[in-house]
């Protein structure tokens, strides 16, 4: 009390004095009041502040780095312990069986607290048992305002007593909704907080949490963006980011590098007879053995479907490149137990080296590629490296497919007709409509080169239905000149088959040209017919149900599922000229011809042999049964009006002979 408030007692009344002491010190008592509110709400900012502005929470908060769950949950214990001077602080970890476990996340405020670390240290809590185990248990914090006398906590009393340890606070650790841990704080007799205090850490430990779990998430997004989900491959993405960095690398070191392409080899065939499940599990199986083999080389990566990507750019792994892809091949092509299936795959390999074959990511995954496919069109299971030649042919390739749309617009296509012979009077019976190529500039080529390219790029349809109608309305043609009535035999892409309309555009051709459909013979080649569906079934018989018939063609080249023939709507089956050619040269093949004349005749079958092109295979033929031989013994393909004159002279049968008949 200043001076100036005892100076207002002076000629005042004892009573009135004592009044005005009361009321001066409430007022002062009332301003003391004010100040520690004031000074507990700063202590509370402060405690806040503190944690908010640990290390670990403005790194998590700004995304700059993801630290490990135990490296966080040590920052926050130490902030928080250094805010409230805790004289310790623990965390648990749950473990697999469900103990709390204690961990070395840890804050010790003295070195006198050590012994109760190391009754910690020891002490594996149970759930449900001690502080820990009930928060862990209830999954709400718990208060302990005295732990001398709280039955919950059973460890050694005697040394939290002497160490002036009161209080005590424990709460769960919810990290994705699960509680993977708790916290466990302890309080001197004579430091107890205010349980404010306690709110603000454990809102600070929930942010906390809630930081890692966005992190987890922010982490997992970036994997799937660069990685394959099914394999956990690096993907396209990823692979690219690489070899882009690695190029630059190389540059500076003058180092060579081998992008190597591997693909494969019938893997739809797989997804196709077994189904996209186990073919799924194939190439998870695939991909750890190309990891195993080559886990010395800088990246593998999945790009697609059943195409895996290689980069080696290590120099002693290039010294020895060819036997790291011979192992590959090996590796590979072991057998797979999927599901008690045994499944058994070979692959393709390609590879382009930097900078010979190129010096961007593009161009050299693109070769690598181009090599890949060379090695399977020559007998799968090896491995090619690119070389400018298969440039040349690419390009070339290119140029075929650009003229190739304009082929039908132009009328740069033709047919040509071979005659069928009936084997016992020797007369035609038939003709099929081959299709051929006058190029402008290539001349004559050749249905080999360019109807697989038709195929692959679906020109295969526009040409299809040209090649359907052109022979459908010459065949109408002969007949209007009189010659003699013959089944014209159309070949068909299993593409074609896969139009929903087909039936109905085969029908308006039919119509179109006014050509009787007993006169029309759709060939289907023994690989379209792998799928026997009810649907593709279905599909057939309404074919033929137009009064057409149906061929399988190069039969005995296919997968041999011979249900199909028992199944499907067929008149006759053709012979592959391969088993046919070989019947004067190669004592085996004709058992082989024989017993697939037997299987056709025992379904009730016409069996035709094509590729007949000497006496020795027409007689074997005659003997054997066979129906009808075509080939170059009765006559080459020949254009319409040259078939026409055929038609109406002697049929003279002669060998073949280079020059031609």
């Amino acid at each position: 009390m200043e001076d100036k408030d005892f100076h207002k007692l002076d000629g005042v009344d004892e009573q009135k004095a004592l009044l005005k002491v009361e009321e001066l010190l409430a007022e002062k008592t009332l301003e003391l009041q004010e100040i520690q509110e004031k000074l507990k709400k700063e202590q509370l900012t402060y405690l806040e502040n503190s944690l908010k502005n640990s290390l670990f929470l403005k790194i998590t908060r700004n995304n700059q780095k993801i630290f490990s769950l135990k490296g966080a949950l040590q920052q926050f214990i130490l902030a928080a312990g250094e805010a409230v001077q805790l004289p310790m602080a623990y965390v648990y970890f749950v473990e697999e069986d469900k103990r709390l476990i204690p961990s070395n996340i840890k804050h010790l405020g003295h070195e006198r607290y050590r012994d109760l670390v190391e009754v910690t240290d020891r002490n594996v809590c149970e759930i449900g048992v001690d502080l820990p185990g009930h928060s862990y248990a209830c999954g709400d914090s718990i208060w302990i305002d005295d732990i001398d006398t709280d039955p919950m906590v059973i460890r050694s009393k005697n040394i939290f007593k002497n160490l002036g340890l009161k209080a005590a606070y424990a709460f769960p650790l919810f990290l994705n909704k699960k509680i993977i841990g708790v916290a466990e704080f302890f309080f001197a007799e004579n430091a107890l907080p205010d349980k404010n205090l306690l709110t603000i850490i454990e809102a600070a430990a929930h942010q906390l949490m809630l930081s890692l779990e966005c992190q987890e998430l922010q982490k997992r997004l970036v994997h799937q963006a660069s990685h394959d989900t099914l394999t956990e491959l690096p993907n396209r993405r990823l692979l690219y980011e690489k070899l882009d960095e690695t190029l630059s690398q190389c540059r500076k070191q003058s180092r060579k590098l081998a992008v190597v392409f591997i693909d494969l080899d019938h893997f739809k065939f797989i997804n196709d007879s077994l189904g996209h499940t186990m073919g799924d599990e194939l190439l998870k199986m695939v991909a750890k053995r190309l990891t195993a083999i080559n886990s010395d080389i800088d990246t593998l990566a999945r790009i697609g479907g059943d195409e895996f990507v290689l980069l080696i750019n290590d120099q002693t792994s290039m010294n020895s490149l060819p036997a790291i892809l011979n192992a590959t091949l090996a590796d590979v092509s072991q057998p797979y137990l999927i599901d008690h299936h045994e499944i058994n795959i070979s692959c393709s390999i390609g590879f382009s080296l930097f900078p010979d074959d190129g010096e961007d990511v593009e161009t050299l995954i693109k070769n690598a590629d181009v090599a890949m496919y060379k090695a399977k069109a020559q007998g799968r299971n090896n491995f090619k490296p690119f070389t400018q030649k298969m440039q040349d042919k690419i390009q070339d390739r290119l140029v075929i497919e650009q003229s190739l749309r304009h082929a039908l617009e132009r009328n740069e296509l033709i047919l040509h007709y071979q005659p069928k012979l009936n084997v016992e009077s020797k007369t035609i019976v038939g003709a099929e409509a081959l299709i051929r190529w006058v190029h402008p500039t290539r001349g004559l080529i050749s249905p080999q080169d360019f109807i697989p390219l038709a195929e692959e790029t679906g020109l295969i349809i526009p040409i299809g239905d040209w090649a359907l109608e052109t022979a459908c309305r010459q065949a109408k043609v002969w007949q209007e000149q009189g010659l003699k009535k013959i089944v014209l035999s159309v070949n068909v892409s299993a593409r074609q088959f896969k139009e929903k309309n087909y039936i109905d555009k085969v029908a308006e051709i039919l119509k179109i040209t006014a050509l009787s459909a007993q006169y029309l013979e759709l060939e289907l080649t023994e690989s379209s017919s792998l799928h026997e569906s009810n649907k593709f079934i279905d599909f057939l018989k309404k074919l033929t149900s137009l009064g057409l018939r149906l061929s399988i063609d190069d039969f005995g080249t296919g997968y041999s599922n011979l249900s199909y023939l028992r199944n499907f709507p067929l008149h006759a089956l053709k012979i592959d000229k391969c088993f046919v050619k070989e019947i004067q040269t190669d004592h085996l093949e004709s058992p082989l011809v024989k017993a697939i004349l037997a299987l056709g005749h025992s379904l009730g079958l016409s069996v035709i042999a094509e590729g007949c092109e000497s006496q020795e295979q027409f007689n074997f033929m005659k003997e054997n049964h066979c129906e009808e031989i075509q080939g170059f013994y009765c006559s080459k393909p020949l254009p319409s009006e040259e078939f026409a004159a055929f038609l109406q002279k002697p049929i003279t049968l002669k060998p073949w002979v280079e020059d031609g008949p």
